[in-house]
């Protein structure tokens, strides 16, 4: 992968400049039509968390970074809604790793974007990326709050990783989620399970995913999606962090449509979106999986 460095990022947002009166506009206009599962990830990431000033910046800043990497490598081809999801996990995942060493004491903008370059191998691209989230002009009127900064950059690196990090093709997949932790039944462990999911649906409730749905199978989404969670507990001693795809569809199919007045024809949409919805939040690691799994049955449907 060719380096993309200081000289080529400053010519290409000079020819930008030049050619458009509204260059951030401009972008997100083109990076919607091409690449509409990055603009939909930007429009639903920490949907109940990002302010509208904080979200501008996040779509502002991304934008740039498509339309660099775009001019620089070439890189046209469509990411999908399954690669972004992959790509937040490998980064939640780094961000949680305990190993890591900290960041040295100067916590520069280069040694930020050293972690930063993790999988993407681009350090110069992403000190200039955390330099437009951090360093506002003077006179910045908007309302961004210094604790979401690293949240901001964190999807920015997954918008970078997602374009240029090719998607991977996992054969063993299907073997692998069959191997579930499960331990024995408890009060505690179902309560907790329980709240997690409620958890989960008020955001879901709140986004966009939510909005997509019909009017019937949003007036019966929070019965399914309850009860598809105390479902997965009751029955396969499965948390939201312990679901499978395969649990997932047992639970449609089988054991939900003698529990909820809906058909499975609505069952299988609603649990799809929430999935979804889950995914983008990172909180489930099999929800992408779940998503793709369900989403493939109610096609078949």
């Amino acid at each position: 992968m060719d380096l993309i460095t200081e000289h080529d990022i400053d010519t290409i947002l000079e020819v930008l400049s030049q050619e458009a009166e509204e260059p951030f506009i401009h972008l997100l206009k083109m990076m919607r039509k091409e690449q509409p599962n990055i603009f939909q990830y930007l429009r639903d990431a920490e949907s109940d968390e990002f302010n509208g000033d904080e979200r501008t910046l996040l779509c502002n800043v991304s934008a740039v970074a498509w339309y660099v990497i775009k001019k620089t490598t070439g890189a046209g081809e469509k990411v999908s809604a399954h690669h972004l999801d992959a790509r937040l996990e490998a980064n939640l995942e780094l961000i949680e790793d305990g190993d890591r060493e900290e960041l040295p004491d100067d916590g520069d903008e280069m040694s930020l974007a050293g972690m930063l370059a993790d999988f993407n191998e681009q350090p110069m691209l992403m000190t200039f990326l955390v330099a437009l989230v951090t360093d506002r002009p003077a006179g910045y009127a908007g309302n961004v709050r210094e604790e979401m900064l690293p949240v901001a950059v964190m999807h920015v690196k997954t918008i970078v990783d997602s374009l240029l990090l090719p998607e991977k093709v996992d054969d063993t997949a299907e073997d692998d989620e069959e191997e579930e932790t499960v331990g024995e039944y408890s009060d505690e462990a179902f309560a907790r399970a329980r709240e997690a999911v409620e958890g989960l649906y008020a955001k879901f409730s709140a986004s966009s995913y939510f909005r997509d749905l019909d009017p019937a199978q949003r007036e019966h989404a929070r019965d399914i999606v309850t009860m598809f969670g105390k479902v997965m507990y009751e029955y396969f001693l499965l948390a939201p962090a312990e679901w499978t795809a395969r649990r997932a569809a047992d639970c449609c199919l089988e054991i939900l449509p003698g529990m909820v007045e809906c058909p499975v024809s609505m069952i299988l949409p609603v649990v799809a979106s929430f999935a979804s919805f889950a995914a983008s939040s990172g909180r489930v690691p099999a929800a992408a999986r779940i998503a793709d799994r369900i989403g493939k049955i109610g096609d078949a449907h």
